[in-house]
Order: C-alpha cells, then structure tokens, then sequence
C-alpha cells in the first residue's frame, strides 16, 4: 500500500488550456440543455420571450459547439456536427409540439429519429477522433435524450416537482458529456 509522499510524488495536474478545453465543451452541453428547458417553458407558458429563446436555441447554440470543434477538427467536420445537432434541435422542438396536441403517432415517430440523430452522432464523433468510442457517445446521447423526454413529459403534464428532479439528473449528466468530449 503507498504511503502519503508515493500518492504525492505522483505527477497530476492539468493546465491551463487543458482546463478550457474541459469548461468550454461542458458549457456547450449546457447550454444546449438550458436553451432547451427555457424553450419548453416558454412554449408551454405561451410565453412572448419564445421567439428569442427558440433563436438562441436554434442558431447560437449549434454555433458555439461549431466554434469549439473547429478549433481541433476544422470548419468542414464542425459543420456537419452543426448540421446534426441542429436536427437534434429541430427534432425536440417537433416532439415538444406532438406532446403539447397528444399526437401520439408523431410522438412515436420523432421519438425514433431523435434516437436515430443520437446514433448518427455518435458515428460521427467515433469517426473523428479515435479517442471517442461510438458506444460511448451513443449510450450518453440515449440517456440525454431519454432524460429530455422525460422532462418534455412531464412539463406538459405540469408536474414541475419531477421536471425539476430530471433536470437535475440531466445538468450532471450534461457536465459529464462535455467531460467526455474533452477527454478527445
């Protein structure tokens, strides 16, 4: 068993512009999933901020996460990641909709290209660096967007006590995806 010095003669820092890399990638992550909730509950409080919350949601935030992969992977893979979670975007602002009218074939329907998008995602993010397992991306898209669902639901259904919970569960999960996507 080591002693107290062996653990501290142990080289583990990280710097600087290591520890960027880490809060930027988390920042995105959150706030795709805070633009989120406030389009939710702008939409279903028929709120008049909606139309500038769905134009950060939709067109800053996307931006943001193309910024930061442009750095490392160029303009022509931050694009296409752009182009997939903007889809992503669309496709929650879709079944938020389906939701609200109880369509239920709808529901059915997006709720298979969302998790279609989160496999097309994770195929990509494998592809462009060999440090990111597609497995991995797949199992933290599914669990976001299960979550996501969950408190889609559950504001609909106005049972905030729960959306609050989710939210919760969802703002780690959201740090641990933006943990994962610096490790790349």
């Amino acid at each position: 068993m080591p002693n107290n010095d062996d653990i501290f003669s142990i080289p583990y820092y990280i710097t600087y512009e290591q520890m960027n890399v880490i809060n930027e990638f988390r920042w995105n992550w959150l706030q795709l999933l805070l633009w989120t909730r406030f389009y939710l509950n702008s939409i279903t409080a028929e709120s008049e901020s909606l139309p500038y919350v769905a134009s950060k949601l939709y067109q800053e935030v996307p931006l943001d996460f193309y910024k930061s992969l442009s750095t490392f992977y160029g303009d022509a893979n931050a694009q296409e990641f752009l182009d997939l979670i903007s889809r992503h975007i669309s496709l929650l602002w879709e079944l938020i909709g389906f939701m609200m009218s109880n369509d239920s074939e709808n529901i059915s329907a997006t709720t298979t290209e969302l998790y279609q998008n989160a496999n097309d995602i994770s195929v990509f993010l494998a592809r462009l660096n060999p440090f990111w397992v597609q497995e991995n991306w797949r199992l933290l898209l599914v669990r976001y967007i299960s979550l996501t669902i969950q408190a889609i639901r559950d504001t609909v259904a106005k049972n905030y006590e729960r959306t609050i919970r989710i939210h919760d569960t969802l703002h780690r999960h959201t740090i641990v995806m933006g943990d994962y996507m610096s490790l790349g």
